[in-house]
């Protein structure tokens, strides 16, 4: 360790002022390590400068040494501030996960969605056969359902499954709150289109026990996809589902859900052809949190027929157990 030691016959003043020379070239220089004016002038005068700089622990530190002299001089830049503890830290959310509402790989009919309560069944106009049966069992086969049928030229034919509804019969069955979800994803393949709504009670007709009466009974909320020969992947964003021109208007309630159709629609005097495997349906990763003034979705658009073309479902019967 270098030190600075007093000339013999210098001022006080002059060597307070060398000595700070000294120590700014050394720090010019790299020095990691220095004390600096240890000794007091000859004769026992005391310097009227600082007093003196002592090597600190830590390498390339700076302290002030004990004296009585005046202040001390200022030591070398402050190191990094402290790093912050683990309890001062913001740990970030989970990734919002995708709910596997139905993969059919326990071989049943029953909805496997863990708060989800219902069966899976097919219906029809009535017009034409579908398979299975409407009073069958929605038996799955290796992992996927398959429903199929020709001809139904009234409204169509589809698969359908309650979301809340442990008896299994329709007029019982209860609403079910899809509101934290942003859409359906689906795993399906097969031919032409799959109208995908959701049935609610405000567009659902009195009779299979629903609120609304009168004309655009059965205008429920929809999407639809075109199927391929290969299973594909579809995203169904909840903002997406808009109602028939022909229904009666209502705010899209996520929150009231009571169950989910896949209809092939028979349109403008076309007969419908229904060939659906269907894989997996789950409800898509959790909505952010609402922002304030928000409210229900309202679908914008029409889908599957205008106001002209007239309600394919007034005063229609349901084949369906």
């Amino acid at each position: 360790m270098r030190h600075v030691r007093w000339a013999p016959g210098q001022s006080g003043l002059l060597q307070s002022v060398r000595c700070r020379e000294y120590v700014v070239a050394l720090l010019s220089a790299g020095c990691c390590s220095l004390s600096a004016c240890s000794e007091e002038p000859a004769g026992g005068a005391q310097s009227a400068g600082p007093g003196p700089l002592v090597s600190s622990a830590g390498a390339g530190s700076l302290q002030p040494a004990p004296s009585s002299s005046g202040p001390s001089m200022p030591g070398a830049p402050p190191g990094p501030p402290p790093t912050a503890t683990p309890d001062a830290l913001m740990e970030a959310p989970p990734p919002a996960m995708n709910v596997v509402l139905e993969s059919f790989d326990d071989g049943d009919g029953q909805l496997a969605g863990a708060g989800f309560t219902g069966r899976w069944r097919t219906y029809s106009d009535g017009t034409a056969p579908i398979t299975p049966p409407v009073d069958a069992e929605v038996v799955p086969v290796d992992g996927a359902v398959h429903v199929s049928g020709a001809g139904f030229s009234t409204w169509g034919a589809g698969l359908s499954v309650d979301l809340n509804n442990p008896s299994g019969q329709v007029l019982q069955r209860q609403p079910a709150d899809l509101s934290a979800h942003r859409g359906l994803g689906l795993r399906a393949r097969g031919t032409g289109t799959i109208v995908v709504e959701l049935v609610t009670p405000a567009t659902t007709g009195a009779d299979e026990g629903g609120a609304c009466t009168g004309d655009g009974c059965f205008g429920h909320y929809a999407a639809s996809i075109t199927l391929g020969a290969e299973y594909a992947e579809r995203e169904l964003p909840f903002s997406s589902f808009a109602q028939p021109e022909w229904a009666q208007s209502v705010p899209l309630e996520l929150g009231e859900v009571l169950a989910i159709n896949f209809l092939a629609r028979a349109e403008a005097g076309q007969p419908s052809t229904l060939d659906l495997w269907l894989d997996e349906v789950s409800l898509l990763a959790p909505l952010p949190p609402p922002v304030a003034g928000g409210g229900s979705v309202v679908g914008g658009g029409g889908l599957g027929g205008d106001a002209a073309s007239g309600n394919p479902f007034a005063g229609r019967t349901l084949d369906s157990d």
